[in-house]
């Protein structure tokens, strides 16, 4: 990796990284954009795949890189990952010199926002999604219904914790990112709450 440095007033600032790497990745994927916003946050180039959902993800080359046959996946040299969370750890390990993911007590809200995000947010967001986009005219009603009761609550929760500091773990981290995808989703098919 080459990293250029510039040095204006004092601070450091990261210009592009020049590294090889492939990120596959998809318009509808909040996953695959949370690790293409980090990659733009750490100035990394690299090449952004678009797979075809629904006939290439599904083939055994792709298979291969992600068994679970979803995007994002990284590959990074020698290194292929999938989940975007994982992926957002590895590059904030690998390019960004503590930023987005410190390595002090820090790093547990980090984790704790990252977690929460996963397994609570995230699936109401991808059950409306999923109901309103893929299934339309089939959508199950009760469960768009409930995941946006449930979204409302979770948001009030994300919107308590913003109310005392402006990043959900003390400073700028991967967690806004992936929460900032995670409501961007909700809101990109104007859904009414």
């Amino acid at each position: 990796m080459d990293v250029c440095l510039e040095h204006i007033n004092d601070s450091l600032i990261y210009k592009t990284q020049k590294v090889f790497m492939k990120l596959y990745t998809h318009p509808w994927s909040n996953h695959a954009a949370r690790v293409q916003i980090l990659l733009n946050e750490l100035a990394i180039k690299g090449e952004i795949y678009e797979v075809e959902l629904m006939e290439e993800n599904l083939n055994e080359d792709f298979l291969v890189l992600n068994p679970n046959g979803k995007v994002p996946i990284l590959q990074d040299g020698s290194v292929v990952l999938w989940e975007s969370h994982a992926i957002m750890r590895y590059l904030c390990d690998k390019y960004a010199d503590g930023r987005l993911y410190s390595n002090g007590s820090n790093r547990y809200r980090v984790e704790q926002w990252l977690d929460w995000n996963h397994t609570r947010l995230n699936i109401e967001a991808v059950t409306i999604n999923f109901n309103n986009v893929v299934l339309g005219k089939n959508a199950d009603l009760t469960a768009i219904e409930h995941a946006q009761e449930q979204a409302l609550i979770l948001l009030e929760i994300l919107d308590s914790a913003l109310k005392i500091n402006p990043f959900v773990a003390e400073q700028y981290s991967i967690a806004d990112i992936s929460l900032f995808t995670t409501v961007l989703y909700l809101q990109k098919k104007q859904y009414r709450f």
